[in-house]
């Protein structure tokens, strides 16, 4: 069994609702759009993207490529 590499990174960007408050009339909050990116690596092989994608990653999908990769196999992408 190899040393598997897992790497993975989420980004949110919150709507800044102080603002929202401050200036309810003059802040159009549909431009405020919350956006979120969710990668997953697996040994530096990029296995899902959120980004590409548009939702979250089907787990066993993810669990499967990580085994795989613990196999001695390349993991590819699920996304």
């Amino acid at each position: 069994m190899s040393v598997v590499q897992v790497h993975i990174e989420h980004w949110l960007l919150k709507v800044p609702f102080p603002l929202l408050q401050s200036k309810p009339n003059r802040v159009d909050p549909t431009r405020f759009l919350v956006s979120a990116s969710f990668e997953i690596t697996v040994n530096d092989v990029l296995v899902f993207s959120k980004l590409v994608n548009g939702n979250f990653p089907n787990e066993q999908a993810v669990i499967e490529q990580i085994r795989n990769a613990s196999r001695g196999q390349q993991p590819i992408s699920i996304t």
